[in-house]
């Protein structure tokens, strides 16, 4: 038992480990194909050995959360045991148990909701529905025991729960436990006779433990967890970021199925709701019945509703024309006053589930059109929802609904938020740029100081040797005027002796004239290589050493830095610069950046650049044996600052692939005449087509008199540009609609009109022809301008 124990703790301990380890999953819409495996336990009023299932399931997954998938399974030759035709009359109806053998065949779709994303452990909800058939033999009660072939047909709902292993980004490993209910076909021989209760509580209930190998075909693997490539994602997928609430005003119309008592109708209403992802989206609806069934208006059938909630998923991003899946259920409530066409009044409230598929046309990022058809299915009358067995307790309908989607939420701006990054990062760079030259300066300043300290020194020093020259020269000086006044003496005397004549004399007086010349210019000799020692000697402290003081430190920086602006500026700086990649997989586009604030980025990026680039020359000057004072004992030459980032000089601008802009919504009111004459109200949207003066406008409005009703239409506007009109703007166009009138009139709308900027819109008034003149309207109205 402890052993057992502690088998189970550590699998559970690896199980909550892998699902910490990440895991990418597919993102997107994608194709799952999956072999499957069951194994059925059946409940034990059934006598049906337990047996296995194998098949496969096909559908769609929405993203890494939402899966919608079809199954088909199938198991042959399960042993069961079946009672002979009369068991029900005979009391002793153990003795007329025989064996037979079991083909189930099982059918249907299920909703699977994983709980959390990119992890190797996910566990997930299922929820589904479908048909299962059973097929065996029975047996007459005759003596050669003919074999009656026998069929069961049921309904059936199931609830379970999972767990996934992803073994890849696109396979998985799928374990799920199920409990399925449904009640056996009445009077079917492979159950127990006390199964048919009196007080209902038929229900069959069996579990089912199952395996799938899921491969997942399509979408994306890519899970960036940078924020600007999830900008752009949904900048280019459905153009909102987070949630988007979403309202949809719309028009319905319900084919009955033939069995139910109810007239073919038009219905009014709308859903609001929101949208999870661009792909997935929950709503709630309700639709009120039109007074006439066959016709639609704003009068009301009070007696017929339907309200309820479903979900809609994407095959698509919402770009273009997009498909979609709808499931959904709710009530139909049914008057007590409801009648048919014929009169009878026999119909009954009931709840309902459909499912269908539909289309939606997205005229912008806020508006579109969609249309979806689906199958709608009630009990029949009589049968409770509860009590269903097979596809005979079941009416089948025909829902079709078509409206207009708005869509409410915070708009992707990946351009922006890729600009607000970029910012950070140069501005990042820029501080750690100012923080090298201040440490920079911070160096230079105590470098100057101790060459300040040196040059104090050598100062003294030259100053004592200056002293110390003075002496020597005083005693020189004299040296030189005794030897100079004796050398003139012997001048004299060597002029007299010439004179007289006395060759004796004369020599002995040139002798020594010419030892005082001798001794003179060794004593000037001496002096010239006193001071050339001296020299030396400062010369051998200074070194060769540039004195550089503060302010022209100062002056030499800010040279630098006025050449480098004259460079940058000029785009001739001299130095190859080779942008590194960035280290991410980004989703933004390759199109050109446009500058931040008139090049100003640009151009300081390029001053940094060639600050540096002359820097480093200044410091390198001490290769070459010329020391200067901003070179240290210690200093090295300096690496390249690289930018944090790419940026490119340019304009950007994301194609979203948007042809209409909504730039207007106008209210406007007045008076409709022809065949029917009412007082109109209502509503137009207003989209620009690209760049032209055309405008796309859908117009809804409706017509009060003895005969209410509404219409709608969509129109083509072109918009005069005259400058001789001054604020004045003609415009016409031309459309098709449906238009309330005596008759309801399908055809054409021409438009004609003027608008003039006021109240801090537009004001307009126009005349509308309406199915060739079978109904008019002239209007006024305002409209607001976004």
């Amino acid at each position: 038992m402890k052993k057992n124990i502690t088998k189970t703790l550590s699998l559970a301990g690896m199980l909550l480990l892998g699902s910490l380890k990440s895991a990418a999953q597919v993102n997107d819409v994608s194709f799952i194909v999956s072999p499957a495996a069951e194994h059925i336990w059946w409940d034990k009023d059934l006598s049906i050995d337990n047996m296995p299932l194998y098949g496969g399931k096909i559908g769609f997954g929405f993203g890494p959360l939402f899966e919608l998938r079809a199954f088909y399974l199938r198991g042959n030759d399960a042993n069961a045991k079946v009672r002979l035709e009369n068991w029900r009359a005979d009391k002793l109806w153990p003795a007329n148990i025989k064996d037979t053998k079991l083909d189930l065949t099982k059918y249907g779709g299920e909703l699977k909701l994983n709980l959390w994303k990119n992890a190797f452990f996910t566990p997930y909800l299922t929820a589904g529905a479908g048909v299962q058939t059973m097929k065996y033999n029975s047996y007459k009660g005759d003596v050669s025991m003919t074999v009656v072939p026998m069929k069961d047909e049921q309904l059936f709902v199931a609830l379970g729960v999972g767990a996934k292993f992803n073994l890849g980004s696109r396979t998985a490993l799928a374990l799920e436990a199920k409990n399925t209910m449904f009640n056996a076909s009445e009077g079917s021989y492979l159950m127990r006779p006390e199964y048919n209760k009196a007080d209902g509580g038929n229900h069959l209930y069996n579990w089912t433990a199952g395996a799938t190998l899921d491969f997942y075909l399509g979408g994306t693997t890519d899970n960036s967890g940078d924020a600007i490539s999830r900008e752009y994602r949904d900048l280019f997928s459905g153009g909102f970021k987070g949630l988007k609430f979403v309202v949809e005003p719309a028009m319905a119309y319900i084919n009955f199925d033939k069995d139910m008592p109810m007239t073919d109708t038009y219905l009014l209403g709308g859903s609001a709701g929101f949208d999870l992802s661009s792909l997935v989206g929950v709503r709630g609806f309700y639709y009120q019945a039109n007074k006439e069934a066959d016709k639609l208006s704003l009068s009301f059938n009070k007696h017929l509703a339907l309200y309820g909630g479903n979900i809609i998923t994407r095959l698509n991003f919402p770009r273009g024309i997009n498909p979609y899946l709808q499931l959904g259920g709710g009530y139909m409530n049914v008057g007590d006053k409801y009648t048919d066409k014929r009169g009878s009044s026999a119909a009954e409230s009931s709840a309902f589930v459909f499912g269908g598929a539909g289309v939606e046309i997205p005229l912008s990022r806020y508006v579109a059109l969609f249309g979806t058809a689906n199958a709608l299915f009630t009990t029949e009358k009589g049968v409770n929802e509860e009590d269903i067995q097979n596809t005979s307790h079941i009416n089948t309908s025909v829902m079709y609904n078509a409206g207009l989607r708005l869509n409410l939420g915070m708009a992707a701006n990946g351009e922006k938020k890729y600009k607000r990054y970029l910012n950070r990062r140069l501005d990042a760079q820029r501080e750690a740029l100012n923080e090298k030259i201040n440490e920079l300066r911070a160096n230079y300043d105590e470098q100057i100081d101790n060459y300040d300290k040196k040059i104090s020194d050598y100062d003294t020093k030259i100053s004592e040797y200056d002293q110390q020259i003075a002496r020597y020269e005083e005693r020189v000086n004299a040296l030189k005027a005794d030897y100079e006044k004796r050398i003139g003496k012997l001048d004299r005397d060597l002029d007299q002796a010439l004179k007289a004549n006395d060759t004796i004399r004369v020599a002995e007086l040139a002798r020594l004239r010419d030892r005082d010349k001798q001794e003179l210019e060794g004593i000037e000799n001496d002096e010239l290589a006193m001071k050339r020692k001296m020299i030396c000697e400062l010369g051998q402290n200074h070194g060769n050493s540039m004195k550089m003081t503060r302010g022209e430190l100062n002056e030499l920086v800010g040279r630098i830095i006025r050449e480098a602006r004259e460079c940058a500026r000029c785009g001739d700086y001299g130095y190859s610069y080779e942008q590194p990649q960035p280290p991410y997989r980004s989703v933004a586009p390759s199109q050109v950046l446009e500058p931040v604030q008139n090049n100003e980025t640009e151009l300081l990026r390029r001053e940094l650049r060639v600050v540096n680039e002359k820097l480093d020359k200044v410091i390198s000057q001490g290769n070459n044996g010329k020391t200067t004072v901003i070179y240290g004992d210690n200093a090295t030459p300096r690496t390249e600052l690289a930018p944090a980032t790419v940026y490119n000089e340019g304009a950007y601008h994301p194609a979203t692939g948007n042809h209409f802009k909504l730039n207007r919504v106008s209210v406007f009111t007045g008076l409709g005449f022809g065949d029917l004459t009412a007082w109109n109200v209502g509503v137009r949207g207003y989209m620009q087509v690209a760049s032209t003066n055309l405008d796309f406008v859908p117009e809804l409005y409706a017509s009060m008199a003895d005969k209410s009703g509404m219409g709608v239409s969509a129109n083509i506007i072109y918009n005069f540009k005259i400058n001789s009109l001054g604020k004045f703007t003609p415009y016409a166009g031309f459309g098709l609609g449906i238009f309330h009138g005596k008759d309801t009139h399908f055809g054409s709308n021409i438009i004609v009109g003027v608008s003039t900027n006021m109240l801090g819109g537009k004001v307009f008034a126009d005349y509308s022809a309406r199915s060739l003149t079978k109904q008019n309207q002239v209007a006024i109205g305002y409209s607001f301008v976004f």
